[in-house]
Order: structure tokens, then sequence, then C-alpha cells
């Protein structure tokens, strides 16, 4: 049958060609009349074609961590581009003419919920009083849109972040989104617009997220749910900074450059994650790591990538929409101090009250 929640009713999830067999055997059925209809002669036997679906659902899986995938019918020719949804891949049309998977990423790798709240909140510190105000007044509001941000887009970006390069389809449709939000607040629609002006934060999230963005020989298991532990034990100690100090005054226009960089800067530090959790082939407990370790660092870091980037979106789209500006805070200035730090160094229990 075809897979279920929100499919086209040509798509058929597959987590393993042993468990979802009838999907498997549907999918074979389907691909047989396509054949048929396109003339394109007899197809592969069952048996064949039960294997090849199991080694590329086996490979997708354990290269992108991802729960199942969607597979669909498509009958365009040639080779197939990694483009629009999580993963599409079309396959030659000599040895597979109509099959076209679909990543679907793992919610297991993105920020907790707790940890989106928190980069909302931190966020919503850079910007003018009023806007913060305003979206704090739709705070769960917003996380619902953040939830129901365009899939076809998450997909994208399941499949861009990782391999470091957004594409200029998806960078299209992140400018229609942001582009909507202007007209909604133009014409006066403001607290749709407001919603998802805020529901925006998804893509500078996952952008600064190490953990998305991956290392070359992937995550060792367990690696992800230990770091996103690190983070949400020492959030409270981390202090908040601005990454980037131009990025507050990027306009819409040149958001995907902000992005981009944001990936750029992400990328190199996702191995230290990987080095620091994993040692001699064992998972490392995050509770054995403090701020004197390179994942802390990576974490703080990540997380005021984030939060930078999701005020810089905001404050763009803002703008353009001729949104007041007026009374924004002024981040402060903290010069570094060189010390030596030994095991008696005080961490304040929270640090970003404390730099409050």
């Amino acid at each position: 049958m075809p897979a279920g929640g929100g499919g086209t009713g040509r798509e058929f999830r597959i987590g393993s060609v042993e468990a979802d067999d009838a999907q498997v055997q549907a999918l074979y059925q389907r691909y047989v009349e396509e054949r048929q209809c396109l003339g394109e002669g007899e197809a592969p036997a069952y048996e064949s074609f039960r294997q090849l679906i199991g080694q590329q659902t086996a490979k997708i899986l354990g290269d992108k961590g991802a729960r199942a995938v969607d597979f669909r019918l498509d009958s365009s020719k040639g080779k197939g581009v990694a483009q629009g949804a999580d993963r599409e891949v079309t396959l030659k049309r000599s040895l597979f003419p109509i099959i076209l998977l679909a990543l679907l990423p793992d919610p297991a790798l993105a920020w907790p919920a707790e940890t989106m709240t928190a980069l909302s909140r931190d966020a919503r510190r850079l910007l003018p009083r009023s806007l913060s105000r305003l979206l704090g007044e739709r705070e769960t509001q917003i996380r619902r849109e953040i939830d129901r941000f365009p899939p076809d887009i998450v997909r994208a970006l399941a499949v861009e972040i990782p391999g470091g390069r957004l594409q200029p389809e998806t960078l299209a449709a992140l400018d229609y989104e942001t582009g909507r939000v202007v007209t909604l607040l133009k014409e006066g629609r403001v607290s749709e617009g407001l919603v998802r002006l805020g529901g925006l934060l998804r893509v500078p999230a996952d952008i600064a997220d190490p953990i998305l963005v991956g290392v070359p020989e992937g995550w060792p298991a367990g690696v992800p749910r230990e770091y996103y532990a690190l983070l949400d034990a020492n959030l409270d100690r981390m202090p908040v900074v601005l990454d980037d100090s131009e990025a507050l005054e990027v306009t819409r226009e040149h958001l995907p450059e902000l992005w981009q960089s944001m990936l750029d800067r992400s990328r190199p530090q996702a191995p230290v994650i990987r080095t620091e959790l994993f040692r001699d082939g064992r998972l490392v407990d995050h509770r054995r790591l403090d701020y004197r370790s390179p994942a802390w660092a990576v974490a703080s870091l990540s997380y005021s990538r984030a939060v930078t980037g999701i005020a810089a979106t905001w404050l763009a789209v803002w703008r353009e929409a001729r949104g007041d500006t007026t009374s924004m805070r002024t981040p402060v200035e903290v010069t570094p101090q060189d010390r030596e730090v030994t095991a008696e160094t005080h961490v304040p229990e929270n640090r970003r009250q404390h730099d409050r």
C-alpha cells in the first residue's frame, strides 16, 4: 500500500525489505504497470527488484541515519540528482528507469525541543523590543509552525547540509518562504506573518547543528544522543555570544550567503564531537565531559551560531517588511582574558543569567 502520512498515493515507505515486504511487493507491482505503460518491455524478476531495493535502502539508512526511505515512481529519463526532497535519486534508465528515492530524516538527529525553545528565546534578545515581544506572545504557535515547516525544504536541507552546499533550488524555495512572510506582514496579516516569521527559525537552526552537518564516516550509534545530552545538561552554563558581528545587518537578499557561511564554519567542528564522544571504539558518557572538553566548546559555539543566524534571519525579513527596528539592544562586548584553567576554576551555574 502507499506510504501513510501525507503521501501522494504513489509513495511506498520501506525501513527494511524484510519488515516491509508488502510495501516492496506493492512497489514492484506499480513498477511493472508503469513499465508496461511506457512500452519498456519485460520487468526484472521480483527477487532481483527486491534485492536492489534492499541494497539501496540499507545504504541510505546507513549513510544518513534515517528511519525509512520513501520510494515513488517517476518516468523521467537519465540519471537522477540529489535535490528537492530529503534525497531523490532517479536510477539510470537502462537499469531501473522509474524509481525515485526520498530520504526521511531521523527526528533523533535534530536539536531537542527544549533546546529549540531556548534558541528562540535567546535569539529574541537580539531583536528590537517590539518584535521580540510580538514573537514571544506567539511562542506556542511558532513551535507548531516550526514542526510544519515545508517538508520538501526540510528534506532538501537534510541532504545538502551534510554535503556542505545549499543548492539553488532549495535557496529559491527558501526565498519564496521569506518573501511570503514579507507579503503577509505588508498586507496587514500581522499575526499570521509573525508566526511564519518565527517558523523560519528552522533553517539557521538546522544549518548550525553539527549533528546534522555530520562526519564523512557517519555518527557511531549513541553519539548524537550523548552530544545533545551534553548540550542540554550544560546549556545554562554556556555563554551566548554574537557569532558574526555583521550578521544582524544582513538583508533578505543576502540570507543565502549568511546561511552558507554558517554551514562553512560548522563543518570543520563536527568531527570534534566524534573524537571526544567515541574513543577507542567505545561511546563516552557525556557526564564525563565538562567545559574543558573540545566537544563542550563546539556545543557552545554551535548554539551561539544558531542564535545569531536565527536573529539575523528574522531581522532581515522584518526590515524588508518595514517593521519597527528601534529599541534594539546592544550586545555587550567582552574582552577575553587568558588565565590558567585548573580543577578549581569556577564556572557559574547559569552563565547566561550571569552575563545579563
